[in-house]
């Protein structure tokens, strides 16, 4: 964020330097085009002060002009939350609360959770045929929310089964992260439907357990089974062995035996409301490490300058409908 008066700051959605560029070129343009088909003085300079009036309007709202607002608290606690996200295709059955997809339960949950937790640090991982840090730990909200924004169900060609041990080694370099930080309490939330269909060896969790101070297993689909469109969202993945729409259950054993491993709660669930109890015991031993920083609010004021902008073009608009020509 860059000062250009002393009570006013900008943060330029296109870099500067390419807005003006990009502006300066089309009004040279504009004003060739002009002299080529000959127009008087007179109109060139109307319409290059009209134009310009625009551009220059334009490049204001680009730069994001602020004022700087009132100091306010900013709570921080020395939590780490670790989402571990199942993005099998198993997660995309329309089974959760009815006829949603399990994944949208999920990306809904973990919203929840990140408001309830505010001031923690998070982190994610996702797994399916392997396992990949989206985010490691940040206290940058919407660096989190990005990530999970990245997740889509994957390819059925690429798509290789479920396995519940792919996440291992990605866990273990967060959590012996997060353990070598003084004072730092370490939260997981391991987040799916337990269904494990590439008949590989699970690994045993429990060697992460001690770096793990709670958190829980979340877990998602139902008994009866959900089935799963294929990514053009016109027809079911089929079960080869039927020919029938592939069903895919929740495995509440699996999940619990997880949890046990790596001694933390299991939850079921069907409402984000479930996991309030947790998230209340996690406040409750955060409190000890909560810290008040003072930071700057800025306040946008790219509007004041959208309105003339808009009622410019509009009447740009009005008189090339009128007279047919710039």
């Amino acid at each position: 964020m860059t000062e250009y008066f002393s009570a006013i700051w900008t943060n330029p959605v296109i870099p500067v330097y390419i807005m003006g560029a990009v502006l300066g070129v089309c009004f040279l343009l504009i004003l060739l085009m002009m002299i080529w088909r000959r127009q008087t003085v007179k109109t060139v300079i109307f319409t290059g002060l009209r134009v310009f009036l625009i551009f220059a309007l334009a490049f204001i709202i680009n730069l994001r002009p602020m004022h700087a607002g009132e100091e306010a608290n900013l709570e921080t606690r020395n939590v780490d939350v670790l989402f571990v996200v199942d993005t099998t295709i198993s997660m995309w059955a329309q089974d959760y609360n009815g006829s949603e997809e399990r994944m949208d339960g999920v990306l809904k949950d973990c919203q929840y959770i990140m408001e309830k937790l505010a001031g923690a640090n998070f982190g994610l991982i996702r797994f399916d045929n392997r396992g990949q840090i989206l985010a490691p730990f940040t206290q940058d909200v919407r660096n989190v929310s990005d990530a999970f924004d990245t997740i889509r169900s994957p390819d059925r060609d690429y798509a290789s089964g479920s396995d519940m041990s792919a996440a291992y080694p990605q866990m273990e370099d967060l959590l012996v992260s997060s353990d070598s930080k003084e004072d730092r309490r370490t939260v997981v939330f391991f987040l799916s439907d337990g269904e494990v269909t590439n008949n590989a060896f699970q690994l045993d969790y429990s060697p992460l357990a001690h770096l793990i101070d709670t958190g829980a297993v979340l877990g998602y689909g139902t008994a009866e089974g959900g089935r799963m469109q294929e990514g053009n969202y016109s027809t079911f993945i089929e079960d080869p062995e039927t020919g029938q729409a592939a069903v895919s259950k929740i495995d509440e054993e699996n999940l619990q035996r997880l949890a046990g491993e790596l001694g933390i709660d299991y939850i079921y669930m069907d409402k984000s409301e479930n996991v309030d109890a947790t998230l209340s015991y996690i406040r409750q031993i955060a409190k000890a490490t909560v810290s008040e920083a003072k930071i700057e609010t800025f306040e946008d004021t790219y509007f004041y300058y959208a309105i003339p902008l808009l009622l410019l073009l509009l009447l740009e608009l009005v008189r090339m409908m009128y007279l047919r020509r710039l």
